[in-house]
């Protein structure tokens, strides 16, 4: 992947590109060479940070408010593939609009370094 792969979308001053099922959003401003290979590598090891993910979600003060009954399995099988939105190359942003937990929200889930840690879960509504 690489610069050339994104769309420029002027009315939302953002590039995006579909890499490996997962939409990649990076900001006008945050484009560079840099943040697409660290958009890759954070594509390449989320699938062995969902467990990780799905226990920060779990132990949210926000997420056990919303939803209570959920399980980390049950997370897991549910979230779907997020956006990828990327702030430079220290973090970003896992945005779930096509989750199955409810039809009402989205989920964000604030990340930093290579997935290195979690930092906040936001359900909108």
């Amino acid at each position: 992947m690489n610069k050339s792969d994104f769309t420029f979308l002027p009315e939302r001053g953002k590039y995006t590109a579909i890499f490996n099922g997962f939409e990649i959003e990076i900001s006008e401003n945050s484009m560079s060479d840099e943040v697409v290979i660290f958009a890759e590598a954070i594509i390449k090891i989320y699938p062995q940070k969902l467990v990780d993910l799905a226990n920060f979600c779990k132990e949210s003060e926000t997420f056990q408010i919303c939803y209570p009954e959920e399980t980390v399995d049950s997370i897991i099988k549910k979230l779907n593939l997020p956006i990828l939105n990327m702030w430079r190359t220290g973090g970003g942003m896992l945005t779930y609009c096509n989750h199955e937990i409810d039809q009402d929200h989205l989920i964000d889930i604030e990340f930093t370094g290579v997935m290195d840690s979690f930092d906040y879960v936001s359900i909108d509504g």
